[in-house]
């Protein structure tokens, strides 16, 4: 039987539920890899591990499909990664950054408080077939932001019809977006250089992605 841990990002932590044991490895998945903020955090969370007899040990990536395959072959024992990607191991967490859901910072903050109250531990942890999964933690990035290769495209009415990149495994996104444009399957590694080279009109994104992911450019 697989044990695993997860970190969630909205970002969160998404693991299997075995870093307890003496030496854990954790894939995180960062915009700017080592040099991100996300991974920063976790530096300094794997360096609090060895106050409770753990030594976790970090791998980053600037690729986040590759953290999941990874994560799925594993080669990790925890892994740091968008909620909307780890939703699959556990869709109580994985909720948190739902489409409307946390329309401000301080709500978002309340939601990721609820969810880690120890109350709700048992909601965490996940069986799916013969592997568990726990979530040891969520991070925010900040809210979504949506950018237009075009300022005039400032209404509901102005967007019909445009091409929008959405996260191809997010559903919601998908259903959202067919009301009022088109939407063109994509993922956190290609969708801005989708939007650079006008393949697309829309994406959303957070404020925190604008420069490492030269979303200047368009």
């Amino acid at each position: 039987m697989k044990n695993g841990v997860l970190l969630l990002s909205t970002l969160a932590l998404c693991g299997v539920s075995g870093l307890a044991q003496a030496n854990p490895q954790v894939c995180v998945f960062d915009l700017l890899g080592r040099a991100g903020e996300s991974y920063k955090l976790l530096e300094e969370w794997a360096l609090a591990s060895k106050r409770w007899g753990s030594n976790v040990s970090l791998k980053a990536y600037q690729d986040e499909a590759q953290v999941e395959r990874d994560f799925k072959a594993g080669k990790c024992d925890g892994a740091y990664m968008t909620s909307m990607r780890a939703r699959q191991y556990n869709k109580f967490a994985g909720s948190i950054d739902a489409l409307g859901g946390v329309p401000s910072n301080s709500i978002a903050q309340k939601a990721i408080s609820y969810v880690l109250d120890r109350r709700n531990n048992r909601r965490l942890v996940t069986r799916i077939g013969q592997e568990t999964f726990e979530v040891a933690g969520i991070g925010q990035i900040g809210s979504a932001y949506i950018f237009v290769k075009d300022r005039a495209m400032n209404s509901v009415e102005h967007i019909k019809n445009r091409k929008f990149a959405i996260l191809h495994y997010d559903p919601a996104q998908k259903m959202m977006v067919e009301r009022v444009g088109g939407a063109v399957d994509s993922d956190i590694s290609n969708f801005v250089r989708k939007f650079n080279q006008g393949e697309v009109d829309i994406v959303a994104a957070p404020a925190y992605a604008f420069k490492p992911l030269e979303i200047e450019q368009a």
